[in-house]
């Protein structure tokens, strides 16, 4: 086994009692739905191009699969390291947000400031030590702690947005270590200086919708039409709600699809159950693909439309008749793009053989009998991209104002 496995890294951390190598399966995700080719093509090159960042770029742990429609996560790792006898004080854990780490803390985090065992005289000392725990902090001893920290825990400027992405950023390696987690462990979370994504007052600084007025009739029109006992609801909503919690648990049971610009608010579709559909409105100046990696994460039916800004705070008009095409082809539907999120393997016929008919694993496979191994797209080999086949139409914004995310409820499911 090589000694960078956390198995053998007590040769070089003696303060380490014990590590866990982590090899998860090969999965792939569906690409978005997208409204037009070039703005497809655009994406795929901004989150996946050579420029690209992190394990999406660089380091080459994603790859397009253009033919399907998909990108497959291929070698992912991780790492479970437990140290015994050491003291964390915030800070002193590196984290980092550059180039060429990944979307969390990635390769670049390092952990030799806990490379030895404190003495058994700096344990008896305890906070009696204040050359090396600083005076405005208490210390204490536990049994057991987990650390967590994000890029974003280090961002100390004032004003600065610290730790807005802690769902996002820290749920990875909180599902990855949560086996190793008792009644006795003290989560640490890092320094929260910021609202969460879960706080249902959250509106955005710029990236709103100018034309909402419109599409919020347009919508309801649909609604009528359809008249399924749906209606539209609007961010933050307008019933109280005793807890987070509680909002969150509504949103799971009752929203079949979630339109919004990109921002904190729309994160609450973390909530959501899974195909439910989701719309991004994307600044054209402002490609990326932090919203999607969440959303097939959780399984939804993730779509995004390209919009031009039309001002510096990069809000937007929003494209009706885009809207109202998605909604019929996709709302309360599965998508039709197939499994969201699903098992990928180098020998298709051997995933056939051992899950194909095993209706457990029915949400995570697709057969891909006669749509691989060199068939060419021409010849019906994958699903390809998926951009939504609606006549163009212009449209002129508005100067109205806009709250941040619009969703849609059907009746109330249990």
């Amino acid at each position: 086994m090589p000694p960078y496995y956390a198995p053998c890294l007590s040769r070089a951390l003696p303060a380490l009692e014990y590590g866990e190598e982590l090899v998860y399966p090969d999965f792939e995700a569906a690409l978005p739905g997208f409204f037009d080719h070039e703005d497809a093509a655009a994406w795929i090159n901004n989150s996946f191009g050579p420029d690209a960042q992190g394990q999406t770029g660089g380091n080459r742990r994603a790859v397009v699969d253009m033919s399907q429609g998909r990108v497959a996560f291929i070698g992912l790792r991780g790492q479970n390291l437990v140290f015994k006898n050491v003291r964390y004080q915030e800070g002193i854990v590196p984290t980092t947000w550059v180039g060429d780490s990944s979307h969390c803390l990635g390769h670049m985090t390092r952990v030799t400031q806990w490379r030895e065992s404190l003495s058994e005289e700096e344990m008896q000392r305890g906070a009696a030590n204040r050359s090396v725990v600083r005076p405005e902090y208490d210390e204490i001893f536990v049994e057991e702690a987990a650390i967590y920290v994000t890029p974003d825990s280090d961002r100390r400027v004032a004003g600065a947005r610290a730790y807005q992405h802690w769902l996002d950023h820290t749920v990875k390696p909180i599902v990855q270590s949560a086996h190793l987690i008792t009644n006795k462990t003290k989560v640490v979370p890092g320094a929260v200086r910021r609202r969460s994504a879960a706080d249902t007052t959250r509106l955005n600084a710029g990236r709103s919708i100018v034309n909402e007025e419109e599409v919020k009739d347009a919508i309801r029109k649909l609604l009528d039409e359809r008249n399924l006992g749906e209606r539209l609801e609007v961010h933050p909503p307008s019933q109280a709600f005793p807890s987070p919690l509680d909002y969150a648990r509504w949103l799971n049971r009752n929203v079949a699809a979630m339109l919004g610009p990109h921002g904190g608010g729309l994160c609450n579709f973390k909530w959501l159950s899974a195909n439910t559909l989701v719309l991004e409105f994307m600044p054209r100046n402002w490609l990326n693909s932090a919203l999607w990696d969440e959303a097939v994460g959780h399984g939804l039916n993730y779509w995004v439309d390209v919009r031009p800004p039309v001002d510096d705070l990069r809000n937007m008009a929003a494209n009706i008749t885009r809207i109202i095409a998605l909604l019929k082809a996709e709302l309360g539907k599965e998508p039709s793009r197939g499994p969201i999120i699903r098992h990928r393997y180098d020998w298709p016929a051997a995933m056939d053989d051992a899950i194909g008919t095993d209706p457990r694993f029915a949400p995570y496979f697709k057969t891909l009998q006669g749509h691989c191994c060199g068939a060419s797209a021409s010849a019906g080999a994958g699903e390809g991209i998926h951009v939504l086949n609606i006549p163009p139409v212009p449209e002129p914004p508005s100067n109205k104002s806009a709250h941040e995310l619009l969703g849609l409820t059907p009746r109330t499911r249990h």
